[in-house]
């Protein structure tokens, strides 16, 4: 049951990370700024014709060129923006702003990924998990977790019982 939740968290994670880069990419795209730091894409590599997907490392002053670095060999190379292609996942439906959200592809909220557990409540379930397996320190770290993501979202009761359960543990 453990692993099912530290799974999920991680799952959940992953996803507000995701949902963080689809925003930044649109207001860069939306403002016009093309390329920066960090961005996922594909480059012309040695200039040969075939794409390579990479990371942005640096662009240029003027904006006219960028330095890729290669995801399969770690290799990095110097480019014009007409060889560097944005990469978007395969499953979002791009638009000239990028990605579009699941609500704008679909023209209603996606329900299939919608969780019915706040990822605190999930943290405090797997703090008490952890607590009955003799791991205090862990418990204790994600009872605090878990009441700080409480307190955020209005839960006071919440925030304050997992809290006091975060200091019994801690001694």
């Amino acid at each position: 049951m453990m692993n099912v939740l530290e799974e999920t968290l991680d799952f959940m994670d992953m996803m507000d990370e995701e949902a963080a880069e689809v925003v930044a990419q649109r207001e860069r795209n939306t403002k016009g700024k093309g390329f920066q730091p960090g961005d996922k894409v594909e480059a012309n590599y040695a200039l040969e014709g075939t794409y390579y997907s990479g990371v942005i490392v640096e662009v240029s002053d003027d904006g006219k060129s960028a330095v890729v670095k290669y995801d399969d060999d770690g290799s990095i190379e110097s480019l014009t923006l007409d060889n560097i292609r944005s990469l978007e996942v395969a499953t979002q439906t791009v638009t000239k702003d990028g990605p579009m959200s699941d609500s704008e592809a679909l023209g209603f909220e996606n329900m299939d990924e919608k969780c019915l557990f706040e990822a605190y409540q999930l943290k405090a379930k797997l703090a008490e998990l952890k607590s009955k397996h003799g791991q205090e320190m862990e418990a204790a770290r994600l009872f605090e977790e878990a009441a700080d993501g409480a307190m955020n979202d209005g839960k006071m009761k919440s925030a304050s019982q997992w809290s006091i359960r975060a200091a019994e543990l801690q001694g």
